[in-house]
């Protein structure tokens, strides 16, 4: 359903909030979709979509602080590519380097792990803010390379700041993201939220599992929901 019927279907629940503005449903929905790609999983990972594979990092020899750029992603045919920031990067890797390199750098310190023929660096990673990109910070001078250094990114969705922007995922999980909006409702109404605690914990990382993501599912007691 698009953004603005299921404010409609939130808006029954809870009557006394507005449709839109600083506190509103829309907001709520808003950060409940923000929590589903705050974690790296099918949906929120970036791919080059002309080549299919996560995008290269150029680096410049002794520089070893880079924002990520914004990419290009087709949430809606009709509309065609819109400009997405990267909320954070995930990982900095290298795969399919020659054999002597690959003996060199898995005794190196920034080395963070090795997979098969996959290297992955410690870097920092400091998430997007407000006003400013995510960024990545290698503790070594990563040399210069236009193809040694693949980033995987975990992508900001399109803020919902009308209800005429599409949202980010499929029909059949909007009922996790009501649930999540239903509960930050919720949480701002009476101080707390099993709800909102059901979606955190429960909800959303069944989500990322679902999406080939990494996290643990846990297990909370169920407690009553309160009525809207």
């Amino acid at each position: 359903m698009s953004t603005l019927t299921l404010v409609d279907e939130i808006k029954l629940k809870a009557p006394n909030w507005s449709r839109d503005g600083s506190r509103s449903i829309l907001a709520m929905l808003n950060r409940a979709q923000n929590f589903l790609f705050a974690k790296p999983c099918d949906v929120s990972i970036y791919v080059d979509p002309g080549t299919g594979d996560y995008p290269f990092l150029e680096t410049t020899g002794t520089t070893r602080d880079y924002e990520i750029s914004d990419v290009q992603v087709t949430v809606d045919d009709e509309v065609g590519p819109v400009p997405l920031r990267i909320f954070k990067v995930h990982e900095v890797f290298s795969e399919n380097i020659s054999m002597r390199d690959y003996g060199a750098q898995t005794v190196a310190p920034q080395i963070g792990s090795v997979i098969a023929n996959k290297i992955v660096w410690k870097t920092t990673n400091p998430v997007a803010l407000q006003e400013k990109r995510a960024r990545v910070r290698f503790p070594f001078d990563p040399g210069t390379y236009t193809d040694r250094y693949r980033i995987k990114c975990i992508i900001e969705p399109l803020q919902l700041t009308a209800d005429s922007i599409p949202l980010m995922v499929s029909q059949v999980d909007e009922e996790v993201l009501m649930e999540g909006a239903l509960g930050f409702i919720e949480y701002h109404d009476y101080g707390r939220s099993d709800r909102l605690a059901n979606f955190k914990t429960v909800m959303a990382p069944q989500f990322w599992e679902k999406y080939g993501g990494i996290e643990t599912l846990r297990k909370i007691t169920n407690t009553p929901r309160r009525k809207f």
